[in-house]
């Protein structure tokens, strides 16, 4: 799977609850260990936005000021993939929103490693050009709950 931004899905993604789910996604993945290929630190920018959300909420449940926080910070992770040194700060965002808004986003299971192949398949189908496979591997997919995204990185799943 190809390292994909949130402002490469943000046209394949209207929903920003599911752009959310796939930032915890990505998330898990780089959890697990996948390559980040970025330096930078804006960890701070993570801690601050996690203070503010917990504060409005705090603030006699102010959900809609929470939920208006939680846009803009999604409008910053457009253009922004969570880089080495920003992980613990973002894992302690997801944990925020996780306990506000019950979200649980750290506690998803990954993918089967079996699922992982299916997806790869069907990207070298389509990469092949071979639509009736691609739909056929799509569909296998839709049948175990999972959808596929496609974006000019590579494809990316969702639970269904």
């Amino acid at each position: 799977m190809a390292r994909v931004t949130v402002e490469d899905c943000i046209d394949k993604v209207e929903n920003r609850f599911d752009l959310v789910l796939l930032a915890s996604h990505r998330a898990r993945m780089v959890s697990s260990g996948a390559p980040i290929t970025i330096d930078r630190d804006d960890s701070g920018l993570f801690r601050t936005e996690a203070t503010a959300i917990l504060t409005s909420m705090q603030d006699d449940l102010d959900s809609p000021k929470a939920l208006a926080q939680l846009s803009a910070l999604q409008n910053k992770l457009e253009v922004m993939l969570v880089s080495a040194s920003e992980w613990e700060a973002f894992e302690h965002l997801l944990q925020v929103l996780d306990s506000l808004f019950g979200l649980s986003f750290m506690q998803q299971k990954d993918i089967t490693k079996e699922q992982k192949e299916l997806v790869a398949q069907r990207q070298k189908a389509r990469d092949d050009k071979d639509w009736a496979i691609s739909d056929k591997l799509r569909d296998q997919l839709k049948d175990q709950r999972l959808g596929v995204r496609d974006t000019q990185h590579g494809p990316i799943w969702y639970r269904v």
